[in-house]
């Protein structure tokens, strides 16, 4: 994610998504902003094609811990949530630059 600072790079096994379909493995990018917040990108992959390949609408999550998740899928099948303890339009911005 430009212009934000990566602290580490974690590589995870893999688990059962949401929509019930299995990913190899996952990558998650701990990264902190200018403000010193702590933002995790995760990136999964689906190792079933026809579920890798379905749309998913982008979704912004608020636990009552305060923290946001905004998730969506890709263009090339990956699963993308971007965490962290700022706004939800700061994620959904952030979440656009992703490269």
């Amino acid at each position: 994610v430009p212009d934000l600072q990566l602290q580490r790079i974690e590589l995870i096994p893999g688990g059962v998504l949401q929509d019930g379909s299995v990913t190899g493995r996952t990558v998650r990018l701990v990264y902190t902003d200018a403000a010193g917040h702590r933002l995790v990108l995760v990136q999964q992959r689906s190792v079933e094609g026809a579920h890798g390949d379905r749309q998913v609408a982008p979704v912004l999550r608020v636990d009552p811990d305060g923290s946001r998740s905004y998730s969506w899928r890709d263009d090339e099948g990956f699963l993308l949530s971007l965490e962290g303890e700022v706004s939800g339009d700061s994620l959904r911005a952030l979440a656009e630059r992703v490269e």
